[in-house]
């Protein structure tokens, strides 16, 4: 059995993060200064990747170190 995780899209990760958090959309938009639809998009694979600006915000807000999100990812 292979210890490492198998890769997860983005927006998989960041719901997942977020859902345990208890933060809805709107709640993660106001942390990030992003807008409720373009998370959305991310979280439903809909949008291109986030720019590292965005995706640092999104790491920020989830107290999760952007590097963790980049590395369980599957940014194909």
């Amino acid at each position: 059995m292979n210890s490492k995780k198998d890769p997860k899209p983005l927006g998989i990760l960041i719901r997942k993060l977020r859902t345990e958090k208890k933060l809805t959309l709107r709640d993660l938009g106001n942390k990030t200064d992003l807008t409720f639809g373009y998370l959305a998009q991310i979280e439903r694979g809909y949008a291109s990747s986030p720019s590292l600006y965005s995706l640092s915000r999104i790491a920020d807000a989830l107290d999760t170190p952007q590097s963790i999100l980049l590395a369980e990812a599957d940014l194909k």
